[in-house]
């Protein structure tokens, strides 16, 4: 409580900067080709976001999870598919993990193209 006479109260909060991890940059991934990404540390995060566009429309994008950085596991209750008009991409989701990769699996009939960032808080 602040009596009427009293001046104001300085209140400082700490900030938050989200952090970004490339996980693709404008990969071509040949027909019958996985692309799969390098590992994003997560040590202490707890929520992240997976965006990107691959130009693929409709195609499975892969949350891979691992605690160890050696084994990897797909995180099967996640669904991620890229729009069937831009082939745009995002989900936002807890993990519970150390560890994780992004994966696509190209079986298009033709090369394309995958751009993907993790983005956590940190």
């Amino acid at each position: 409580t602040i009596a009427s006479d009293q001046g104001n109260l300085s209140v400082t909060m700490g900030s938050l900067s989200a952090n970004s991890t490339s996980a693709f940059s404008s990969q071509s991934v040949s027909n019958s080709a996985t692309a799969t990404s390098s590992a994003v540390d997560l040590q202490a995060v707890r929520e992240v976001s997976v965006i990107g566009n691959v130009s693929e429309t409709g195609a499975e994008i892969e949350i891979l999870v691992s605690a160890d950085d050696s084994n990897y596991y797909k995180r099967t209750d996640l669904s991620l598919f890229s729009d069937y008009n831009s082939g745009d991409f995002a989900k936002a989701f807890m993990v519970n993990s150390r560890y994780l990769k992004v994966k696509y699996e190209n079986d298009s009939g033709s090369t394309k193209v995958i751009s993907a960032v993790v983005v956590h808080k940190a």
